[in-house]
């Protein structure tokens, strides 16, 4: 009985089966939720209750990933985001200060494998990530009045900004009616992930991740930095992928075949 259940518990393990390295393109779509100056919870309380659904916008995202082992892998991601926010309904709804933004971002990011468990004789892995980026961005941004107009003069804006709210390259887009303001900042990539195999070669996934931004524009991605601005700004993901490994072989579909890939 002991050697039964010992047997069956070294099987769950992480290397039930060695693999040597491979190499995946994956492609990434979810959503995503900016926390920044502009809009947030109708009553402050803690990080989280500040999401605010209506203002939750589409990711999408492709990476080159390399496998070197069952334990370390890398991966070069590119990024697309939108963002948009309005302090409307939100706590600080007297300020009616809005803006949506684009953002691109390249970054270079290390896997880390910390568990594998077993669905019938399928691998899922389950990681954790960390990295280091750039992301540069377009963000379109305003403070409006009860009719819908913006506030040209400097002086309306400033009582909500540590600084001149013309930032150093911001401008005044007389035919759309906003301020506009192209930038970018340095940005730290981490968060947790599932991979399993559907076939062979295809796999799907899920990850939960987070953007903490660095340097002198991190906390203008959307155009403001208000007195009361506590830290720069930060994005969340959730993003669901589709990856085909390209290269390498695995040690589990050669012992079982099709076998492995069962789900009852």
């Amino acid at each position: 009985m002991s050697l039964s259940v010992f047997s069956k518990r070294r099987n769950t393990g992480l290397h039930k089966f060695h693999s040597d390295a491979k190499d995946f393109i994956t492609i990434g779509v979810g959503a995503n939720y900016m926390f920044a100056d502009v809009g947030g919870a109708k009553f402050e309380n803690l990080w989280f209750t500040d999401w605010d659904v209506e203002y939750t916008r589409p990711t999408v995202s492709i990476n080159y990933q390399h496998d070197f082992n069952d334990y370390v892998g890398l991966r070069g991601m590119f990024m697309y985001n939108a963002f948009a926010g309005h302090d409307e309904n939100s706590r600080n709804e007297i300020r009616r200060m809005e803006y949506s933004s684009n953002t691109y971002e390249i970054s270079l990011q290390g896997i880390f494998y910390f568990y594998r468990a077993m669905a019938k004789r399928t691998p899922v892995d389950l990681y954790a990530y960390v990295g280091f980026g750039h992301i540069w961005w377009n963000t379109e941004f305003g403070i409006f009045d009860a009719a819908g107009n913006i506030y040209k003069n400097r002086h309306h804006l400033q009582h909500v900004s540590k600084q001149d709210t013309d930032i150093k390259g911001a401008y005044l887009d007389k035919e759309i009616g906003k301020y506009k303001f192209d930038s970018g900042a340095f940005a730290i990539p981490f968060g947790i992930g599932v991979r399993f195999p559907i076939t062979q070669n295809w796999y799907l996934g899920g990850e939960f991740g987070w953007r903490y931004l660095l340097g002198k524009n991190a906390d203008f991605l959307d155009g403001f930095q208000t007195p009361w601005s506590k830290m720069n700004d930060t994005y969340a993901t959730l993003t669901f992928s589709v990856g085909y490994r390209i290269t390498g072989t695995d040690d589990c579909y050669s012992k079982y075949g099709r076998s492995q890939f069962r789900f009852y």
